[in-house]
């Protein structure tokens, strides 16, 4: 007997960001790419945070034994400090969905928008690297542009060229399934008016 050999079917990509994100998602929208701000633009700022609020009050505590609780107090506030943080940083982000843009951006815990931007009403995409930094960790702006004046940016973007062609390649796949659609819609409507044409002689 010959063994059925089941078909891996493919992983889905951005899990969590489908998770995190699905209260900005419509109906049958599916996040295809997420373009995140750079981990190293944050990573001084986790530095300064453990140091002052983690390193130095462990060492405190060790030297001082009876200055326990200050710092029990220091390093909760440095997890919540980098808690924080992490949220911001993940916030700051563009989700490339089947249907759109999404720009998402966090100031602090309570306060996040969304921008959306169709893929019919993407411009243009455009990005832009500068300084050392940014050619050698390869981040950038990114900007997308609308009809008339009006753009999206993110700053500091991760591999601003993946974005840009990623945004692209799925304006480009919607635009040709609305083209299949309207085709379809158009020879359904023609069948329609043969069948009334047919019956309108018989």
């Amino acid at each position: 007997m010959r063994r059925k050999i089941k078909k891996s079917q493919p992983k889905k990509k951005f899990v969590m960001e489908n998770f995190f994100f699905r209260k900005w998602l419509e109906k049958g929208e599916e996040i295809k790419y997420a373009v995140h701000m750079h981990p190293v633009i944050y990573h001084v700022k986790f530095s300064k945070i453990k140091f002052t609020y983690l390193l130095l009050p462990i060492i405190l505590w060790f030297l001082f034994p009876q200055l326990k609780l200050v710092s029990m107090g220091l390093m909760l506030i440095g997890l919540w400090k980098i808690t924080a943080l992490a949220w911001n940083w993940y916030h700051q982000t563009w989700l490339i969905t089947n249907k759109g843009v999404i720009s998402i951006h966090a100031s602090n815990f309570w306060h996040v928008n969304a921008t959306r931007v169709e893929h019919s009403m993407v411009m243009g995409v455009t990005y832009d690297i500068k300084g050392s930094m940014g050619t050698l960790f390869n981040y950038g702006t990114i900007i997308l542009e609308k009809p008339g004046e009006s753009r999206v940016i993110l700053k500091q973007a991760k591999n601003p060229l993946k974005a840009e062609l990623a945004i692209l390649k799925f304006k480009k796949r919607q635009m040709q399934e609305e083209s299949q659609q309207n085709q379809s819609n158009f020879q359904e409507m023609l069948k329609e008016m043969t069948h009334i044409y047919a019956g309108a002689r018989g």
